[in-house]
C-alpha cells in the first residue's frame, strides 16, 4: 500500500516538531512556510512540560536546554 505525503502548514515550533516525529516513524511530509526567513521580533517561548517531555522523546531537548 501506498502512502501520500502529509502536508504541514507553518515551521512555527509545533510543525517542525511534527515533521521531525514524521520522519522518525519514516512518514512521508512536506513541510511549507510562508516566511522566507525567521523574524527576529525578540519574544519568548515557553515550553510545558508535556512539549519537553516530546522533544526529550524526539531526541531534541539535550540539544536545546543550554540555551533556555
Amino acid at each position: 500500500m501506498s502512502m501520500d505525503r502529509v502536508a504541514i502548514i507553518g515551521a512555527g515550533l509545533s510543525g517542525l516538531t511534527l515533521t521531525l516525529a514524521l520522519h522518525k516513524q519514516s512518514i512521508p511530509c512536506s513541510l511549507c512556510e510562508a516566511c522566507s526567513a525567521p523574524l527576529n521580533i525578540g519574544g519568548a517561548i515557553m515550553l510545558s512540560p508535556n512539549a519537553l517531555s516530546i522533544l526529550k522523546q524526539l531526541g531534541v531537548y539535550a540539544r536545546i536546554q543550554p540555551e533556555g
